[in-house]
């Protein structure tokens, strides 16, 4: 019994003996005041209003495919790579009656390059991948694809809304 106990110990202080050894090492990094002067300087949909068409077969309105433009002030030539974030902040929709009754409705499902945008859920490290007048640029693939309505709606309005931001 006493060489159990002796053992345990002895594998316990042995098990203690080995020391931590903490690795450190320097994380260095520069950002120039040209690079933080580096920004979007216009989003924009394209078309930035629509009219949309109502299929009688499906009770909906047709889907459309539009573009999403970003500009920024990088010029092209810049060494560095950037990336952007986009965010869709609002995408809402109000329908009503002849009587201007408000009658609940979902508002379209938003894809960008064939990736669904959630609302409030940021899609991220996306490249600028065109240019325009010697800065990055780039124009996204939009598609919005619209839910069944109520049949006693009239018409219909709707606004969507993105933050792009330059990551860095």
């Amino acid at each position: 019994m006493n060489r159990f106990i002796f053992v345990l110990l002895f594998m316990s202080l042995n098990c203690w003996s080995n020391p931590r050894t903490p690795l450190t090492f320097e994380i260095k990094s520069s950002i120039t005041s040209a690079v933080l002067d580096y920004k979007i300087t216009n989003v924009n949909f394209v078309p930035d209003s629509l009219y949309l068409q109502y299929d009688k077969d499906t009770e909906a309105f047709v889907s459309v495919d539009l573009a999403l433009v970003i500009d920024t002030n990088i010029p092209t030539d810049e060494p560095d790579s950037f990336l952007y974030s986009l965010v869709m902040i609002e995408n809402s929709s109000e329908c009503f009656t002849r009587d201007d009754e408000f009658v609940d409705s979902l508002p379209p499902s938003v894809s960008i390059n064939d990736t669904p945008l959630i609302l409030d859920t940021p899609l991220s490290s996306m490249s600028f991948d065109d240019e325009s007048g010697g800065f990055l640029s780039d124009k996204n693939d939009v598609k919005l694809i619209f839910n069944q309505l109520d049949k006693s709606i009239e018409k219909c309005s709707g606004d969507i809304s993105v933050e792009v931001g330059v990551d860095i």
